[in-house]
């Protein structure tokens, strides 16, 4: 993982020496004898399914894309904006009025030093926006299920149609927003901010579409 992910320059030499050296670490004992017991108490996709559990007894049809969402926050977001338009305007995998809900892990890689506030779920959410952008009848939320999201204290945001022109209103531009890493700041002025306060669990991120 230090190669895949170019960290050896980045990590102290006595940490790589430790970890490379085979005579100081060894593996994770694979038998702890009878004495440990492992409970299973939620899983990633929980979220999804207790999710399609409220669809369904609200009448609308739902689609649960993956449980294993990964990759760059702000691309996700677009990503899912695409799946949106799909069915808004080519009525498929499903018809208006549905949901599409996705859960997993996506990151967001810091480069520069962050201007603000912000987290994974809020930059999916303006990623997301950037794509829906002037469109009728789609809003999107992502939410981080432990109730931090990031840097801050909110789970996450929400986001539709109308938000890009609304942050422009308030002499914000989206690109900057993502750039600098400042998405908790941008959603603040919206007050479109998701808070949930602690929720004592992480099932990694929940990712809700709406499309009327």
């Amino acid at each position: 993982m230090i190669r895949n992910y170019d960290l050896a320059d980045k990590l102290p030499k006595a940490v790589l020496d430790l970890l490379w050296d085979d005579s100081r670490v060894r593996e994770t004992p694979k038998s702890f004898g009878g004495n440990v017991v492992t409970f299973l108490l939620g899983s990633v996709a929980d979220s999804c399914e207790a999710a399609a559990a409220a669809a369904k007894e609200m009448g609308i049809p739902i689609c649960v894309l993956t449980t294993f969402l990964e990759g760059e926050s702000r691309e996700a977001g677009l990503f899912l904006s695409s799946v949106a338009r799909e069915i808004k305007y080519m009525n498929r995998p499903l018809t208006p009025p549905c949901f599409v809900v996705c859960a997993g892990e996506t990151t967001t890689s810091i480069r520069t030093v962050p201007q603000g506030v912000g987290g994974p779920s809020q930059e999916l959410v303006l990623g997301l926006a950037i794509g829906i952008r002037n469109m009728k009848g789609i809003a999107a939320a992502s939410i981080d299920t432990e109730g931090t999201d990031g840097t801050t204290h909110f789970a996450g945001g929400l986001v539709d149609g109308q938000t890009i022109d609304r942050l422009q209103e308030h002499g914000i531009n989206v690109f900057d927003v993502l750039r600098g890493h400042y998405s908790g700041n941008a959603l603040m002025a919206l007050e479109d901010n998701i808070l949930t306060g602690n929720t004592g669990t992480n099932l990694c991120d929940l990712n809700i579409i709406y499309i009327s």
